[in-house]
């Protein structure tokens, strides 16, 4: 369900802004950015944002 997926991308983005360290580093261990990067190609364009700025934060985090 695309409204999952969307709010799971938003949890994981909220972690990693609002986390410590410790929680930014276990949300790069269990995200599957396989998953991801597929969820950046999907027709809801909010969730297909969302999946690529999560992307771009673990990029740019580690």
């Amino acid at each position: 369900d695309q409204k999952i997926q969307y709010e799971g991308l938003t949890l994981a983005l909220n972690m990693i802004y609002f986390g410590s360290e410790q929680t930014k580093l276990k949300v790069k261990q269990a995200v599957p950015l396989n998953t991801v990067r597929q969820l950046t190609q999907i027709r809801d364009e909010n969730a297909a944002m969302t999946a690529q700025l999560l992307i771009d934060w673990l990029q740019f985090l580690f």
